[in-house]
């Protein structure tokens, strides 16, 4: 609490004192002491505890002195019928105020015994402890399709050649019908361009410093053509690798919109990061990134 709690006898400040269950507040002139009731309850009883705090909300007392925390007067209970000892309770904040000695009728909570830790045999730890080193091996091994060959050559072979390779793939609801549409269309522009490469991508590609060129028509243009057969090649890979699942889980038109804002956000950071450039741009990376980043 912010404000300092007074002793409702002495009206000097409490001191707070941190126990193992909580916090209490005791006078250094008379050693009463304020105590929360939640405290009490983990401390006692709740035979000790419950009749106070049912005297009190059924006011069943007498109005006593100011409570140390909010100041209004509390009540005054009896803390057990048999012993005589009364205590105050302040029913707002929930505080009971124990002059000194009025603790000890209390009765403490048992705690719960430990339980017996059971030895077991040595030869049951040894095999405790080698099953533990085997699946260690295990984990560090990594799962077996990490370590197993894939199934189709064409994976065995862009593994061997450092190309991702799916496993498991997700069961597809559709069939990815824009992926390979894309595909072959970005094959057909780019296969045509390459007999006239230096013309076409004059023509077609993307120059940072005329962005508008075509009335804009490069950024779209671009993204059809490629600088090689390894480039295209290579682009068409990772295409139809994630693009088919991206597109199973995202749908036609959400698809067709990732790829379109990808390329041209690829696009605009390459005008950025060279605007007086005159090099022709091209190729489906920013498209495809987007797919990869989204997968």
């Amino acid at each position: 609490m912010d404000a300092e709690l007074l002793c409702p006898a002495c009206r000097i400040p409490l001191t707070e004192i941190r126990t193992g269950n909580g916090i209490i507040w005791r006078c250094e002139k008379c050693n009463g002491r304020a105590v929360g009731l939640q405290l009490l309850r983990r401390t006692f009883t709740p035979e000790s505890i419950n009749p106070l705090w049912l005297h009190a909300i059924h006011n069943e007392g007498s109005s006593a002195r100011p409570c140390p925390s909010c100041g209004n007067a509390m009540i005054e209970v009896a803390l057990a019928s048999s012993s005589g000892i009364r205590v105050e309770v302040c029913r707002i904040c929930e505080f009971v105020w124990f002059d000194s000695g009025e603790t000890q009728t209390l009765q403490a909570r048992t705690l719960p015994k430990p339980k017996a830790q059971v030895v077991l045999p040595q030869k049951a730890r040894e095999a405790i402890a080698l099953a533990k080193v085997q699946q260690l091996a295990e984990q560090a091994c990594g799962p077996d399709f990490d370590s197993a060959p894939p199934d189709e050559w064409w994976k065995s072979m862009a593994a061997f050649l450092g190309m991702p390779v799916e496993f498991d793939a997700p069961a597809k609801e559709r069939r990815p019908v824009v992926t390979w549409f894309l595909a072959a269309v970005i094959i057909t522009a780019s296969v045509h361009a390459f007999f006239h490469l230096q013309e076409a991508v004059q023509l077609f590609g993307l120059i940072p410093a005329q962005p508008l060129r075509l009335h804009g028509l490069t950024f779209v243009t671009s993204f059809f053509l490629h600088a090689g057969v390894v480039h295209l090649v290579g682009n068409m890979y990772f295409l139809l690798v994630f693009g088919d699942d991206v597109e199973n889980f995202l749908g036609a038109l959400r698809y067709i919109a990732l790829i379109a804002i990808a390329a041209f956000v690829g696009d605009l950071v390459h005008i950025a990061s060279a605007p007086n450039s005159t090099i022709p741009c091209i190729g489906a990376s920013g498209g495809i990134a987007g797919v990869i980043t989204f997968y």
